[in-house]
């Protein structure tokens, strides 16, 4: 449905910056050896 699609669209601009930033923050933790 145009609904779910909709929803589906909201979730996954939300969601993709969050996953990029861990994975950049995990990587900047391993090769920075920590703080």
């Amino acid at each position: 449905t145009p609904l779910s699609a909709f929803a589906f669209m909201v979730f996954t601009l939300l969601y993709m910056p969050c996953v990029i930033v861990m994975i950049a923050l995990r990587h900047e933790f391993v090769t920075g050896g920590g703080l």
